[in-house]
């Protein structure tokens, strides 16, 4: 590793200390310079899909919550729909006991764990159905 800060100039033919001369890199530091650059562009779009993806989880009881607020009753495709206008298209959410799930594996969840109340227009959830922690 070379022991100065290095700016990579056109085909990596020289690097440049800023505070010495420029040095002439053999093959091998070029090709090292150029995985290091691949690896760093790989990382950050990495870093910056992690940052700024959908992939930031979203707690169910958020759902639930949106659902109570509406006040009207959900098939599971009206359901779908609005978690998408609330929460995003490509959302993911978590609950106390699972996680990375979609929108339609989030309802199947709830649905499982009877956090889903049955009305005549189909269903609802309930104040008293969302965990408070």
């Amino acid at each position: 590793m070379l022991g100065f800060g290095i700016e990579v100039w056109g085909a990596l033919d020289f690097a440049v200390d800023p505070k010495g001369p420029r040095l002439q890199l053999d093959e091998l530091t070029r090709s090292l310079i150029c995985i290091k650059l691949q690896c760093r562009e790989a990382f950050t779009c990495w870093q910056k899909s992690l940052m700024f993806s959908p992939m930031e989880q979203i707690h169910g009881h958020e759902v639930m919550q949106m659902m109570l607020h509406s006040g009207k009753p959900y098939t599971r495709s009206s359901l779908i729909a609005d978690i998408i206008a609330n929460f995003g298209v490509d959302a993911r959410f978590h609950t106390c006991s699972a996680e990375n799930l979609t929108p339609e594996g989030l309802i199947d969840f709830l649905q499982a764990k009877g956090k889903f109340v049955p009305c005549e227009e189909g269903f609802q959830t309930s104040e008293d159905l969302v965990c408070k922690h």
